[in-house]
């Protein structure tokens, strides 16, 4: 069986530091899919229903826009709109560095294997 030693021995500080990194992208990723979704059923009712929603946080949040903004709907879609854009480009990005990563660690380990068969 293996251990968590031998797994991290195969990759060295600098690949252990860039998986850390990913680990974290994928997490903050995450939680912002999870606000995206959140945000669906209040930006709805704001839009489509013309009733502010009654959660507690979203009371004081959509008070304090209400004071300072004559046309509420449309600052709401802005802000919806700009976290899922964000979302989605973080996404792609972290996701870029995770296939990059993973793709030269196979190529490296690959490597290593035929070196070893062929001495």
């Amino acid at each position: 069986m293996l251990k968590i030693q031998d797994i991290i021995n195969i990759f060295n500080k600098k690949e252990i530091l860039l998986l850390f990194l990913i680990f974290f992208g994928v997490l903050i990723t995450t939680v912002l899919d999870v606000l995206s979704f959140a945000l669906i059923i209040p930006i709805f009712q704001i839009i489509f229903l013309n009733k502010t929603p009654d959660y507690g946080i979203f009371n004081y949040f959509f008070y304090t826009i209400h004071n300072f903004s004559s046309n509420l709907k449309i600052l709401i879609l802005l802000i919806f709109i700009f976290i899922f854009f964000l979302k989605n480009i973080l996404i792609i990005l972290f996701n870029f560095f995770f296939i990059n990563f993973f793709q030269k660690k196979n190529t490296c380990i690959s490597i290593d294997l035929f070196f070893l068969f062929i001495n």
